[in-house]
């Protein structure tokens, strides 16, 4: 199916829905609030899916107050948005009601099946360039599953700003499940359920750093406030990463505060 050419006629503002089947192609969304919808838009993950809209490619978004509610990740399927400076931010990014499993990306702090946004951990997170690139953004009612080979990150977000919202998400096993970065702002993190987070790392690997973090907000708050509600979430046989890490880490400030 050629995802690609629905894109080349969307106008602001408009909405494209997407019958079920497989969609290979690297796409880019440059139109400003775009909403794209799979065969399973406003499904949650506790409700029997449709035939799915698969995914296996990069949704590259590059404009604010896009959509993308009720795919099928798989593979190299992710959702990216990279573009973002201080100075030309993103705002209102919504990624709702998808189905993540057996990503065959890399674990790692830079790689997540929903990222938007670099993690700027290093020397340079003290920069006013590393802070407020992504506003007002809401990853919602999604479902992520963990492969047994593959450990990335599920949700990676770099620069909030605004209000956050990670509501009513679904993680099983896998990498970290919600990295955060150089966040300002408030961040919703409510009602989400972790299962056997870490575990498939944890027995694999022998490293210092097996296991995984279900929440991780690290070099936040930085030049304004963050405020971090964690609330009513529920976690269930999961494993910290290390031999002393908790489920849930919390590194405030920037290097050097």
């Amino acid at each position: 199916a050629d995802f690609n050419s629905l894109l080349a006629v969307a106008e602001e503002n408009s909405t494209v829905y997407v019958a079920d089947g497989s969609y290979y192609d690297d796409i880019t969304i440059s139109t400003k609030g775009l909403t794209l919808l799979g065969n399973n838009a406003h499904s949650d993950w506790t409700a029997t899916r449709r035939e799915e809209s698969i995914i296996t490619g990069t949704i590259n978004i590059k404009a604010s107050n896009v959509t993308i509610n009720g795919f099928k990740f798989t593979e190299n399927g992710r959702i990216q948005a990279t573009s973002a400076t201080n100075s030309n931010p993103l705002s209102g990014i919504k990624v709702q009601h998808n189905y993540f499993t057996k990503s065959t990306l890399k674990r790692g702090t830079h790689n997540a099946v929903v990222k938007l946004g670099e993690m700027i951990t290093n020397e340079n997170v003290n920069n006013v360039s590393s802070q407020c690139r992504y506003k007002d953004c809401e990853v919602s009612h999604n479902y992520f599953e963990g492969d047994a080979t593959h450990y990335p990150n599920c949700i990676g977000i770099g620069g909030a700003f605004g209000t956050t919202t990670i509501i009513d998400n679904y993680f099983y096993d896998g990498g970290t499940s919600i990295y955060m970065a150089n966040a300002q702002g408030t961040l919703n993190i409510k009602y989400n359920v972790f299962k056997n987070v870490g575990k498939t790392s944890y027995t694999t690997l022998t490293d210092k750093y097996k296991g995984e973090f279900c929440i991780a907000i690290y070099r936040s708050g930085f030049a304004n406030s963050t405020t971090a509600n964690i609330i009513a979430n529920e976690f269930d046989g999961c494993y910290g990463q290390g031999t002393a890490f908790p489920l849930i880490r919390i590194f405030p400030g920037g290097i050097g505060s």
